[in-house]
C-alpha cells in the first residue's frame, strides 16, 4: 500500500492502471472552464449520491469504523472496525486484534500464523482488505493512533512477488486448519477441553462432539461418562477418560450432572 510509507518501489508495484477509477481523489482546485457544459440537476428518481468519505491518508493508524456496501444478495451491507493500517486509491487495509488461537493442532504443534506470532511475542492481528470503492461511510472511533501499530512513516516490508501465491496458499491453509479447531455452537468450557486434549492427542470436532484418535467420541456435556468408543477400543476409551478427568480437574470444571429422566 503506497500511502503507508511513500516508498517509490511500493508506488511502482501498486501503480493504478490507466483509466481505473479513483474513488477518493480530492476534487481538482482548478476552476471550471467557461466552455464546459453545465451539469443537469440530479433527478429525484436517480440513485442517491455516495456519502462523502474523508481523506483516508490522514487517518493512518487511527481506529475507525467503515460501512461497506452490499455485494449482492449473499453479501449484505456490513460494518468493519479496525485501525487503518494502509491505504491507496484502490484498497484500504484495516487491522484489528485477533482472538488467541488454540495452542496446538491435532499433533500438538502450533502451526497457525497467529500461533507463531504469539510464540514470538508479536501481537496477533486480523487484517481486512477492502476496496475503497465499496466504502459508504467512515467514522473515526478515537483521535489517538493505535499504539500496537508501527508509525505511519514505517516502510512496509519487502514482498517477493513470485513467492506471494505460495505464501498465500500456505497462510490460507493454516487459517482453515485453525478455524477447524474452533467448535461451532459449543460452550467456552467445551473449547477449553478440546484445546487441552489437542496438545497431546489428535482431535477434531464432529458437530458438538469431540472425536479423539478417530475412534473415541466425547459427547456433550463432555464428562467422563460421556466418552464412547467403537468395539475393541476399550484401552483408548480408558485413556481418554483418565485424561479428560485430569483436564477437568486442572481447569476447575465441575462434573456434569446426568440429565433428569423424563
Amino acid at each position: 500500500m503506497a500511502s503507508r510509507s511513500g516508498s517509490p518501489a511500493l508506488q511502482t508495484t501498486r501503480k493504478q492502471q490507466p483509466g481505473a477509477p479513483k474513488p477518493f481523489d480530492a476534487p481538482s482546485s482548478r476552476p471550471a472552464s467557461s466552455a464546459s457544459t453545465p451539469k443537469p440537476p440530479p433527478s429525484s428518481a436517480g440513485p442517491a449520491a455516495p456519502a462523502k468519505v474523508p481523506d483516508l491518508e490522514q487517518l493512518l493508524n487511527l481506529p475507525i469504523r467503515v460501512k461497506v456496501a452490499a455485494a449482492g444478495p449473499d453479501v449484505p451491507e456490513r460494518e468493519v472496525e479496525g485501525s487503518l493500517f494502509a491505504v491507496d486509491a484502490s484498497f484500504v487495509v484495516l487491522s484489528s486484534a485477533a482472538s488467541p488461537p488454540p495452542q496446538g493442532d491435532s499433533t500438538g504443534a502450533t502451526t497457525s500464523a497467529a500461533g507463531e506470532a504469539a510464540a514470538s511475542g508479536a501481537p496477533q492481528r486480523t487484517y481486512h482488505l477492502l476496496k475503497t470503492s465499496t466504502l459508504l461511510s467512515v467514522s473515526v472511533l478515537s483521535p489517538h493512533p493505535d499504539p500496537s501499530l508501527p508509525p505511519s512513516s514505517t516502510p512496509l516490508p519487502f514482498s517477493h512477488l513470485p513467492r506471494t501465491p505460495s505464501d498465500l496458499s500456505h497462510a490460507v491453509g493454516r487459517a482453515l486448519a485453525a478455524q477447524a479447531r474452533v467448535g461451532q455452537g459449543v460452550s467456552p468450557d467445551a473449547q477449553r477441553l478440546f484445546d487441552a486434549l489437542a496438545r497431546t492427542l489428535p482431535v477434531r470436532w464432529a458437530g458438538e462432539s469431540i472425536v479423539v484418535l478417530d475412534e473415541v467420541v466425547v459427547e456433550k456435556p463432555y464428562g467422563v461418562g460421556n466418552v464412547r468408543g467403537a468395539k475393541g477400543s476399550g484401552e483408548r476409551v480408558e485413556r481418554v477418560r483418565k485424561m479428560l478427568e485430569g483436564i477437568r480437574t486442572r481447569l476447575g470444571l465441575t462434573t456434569p450432572q446426568p440429565a433428569a429422566a423424563a
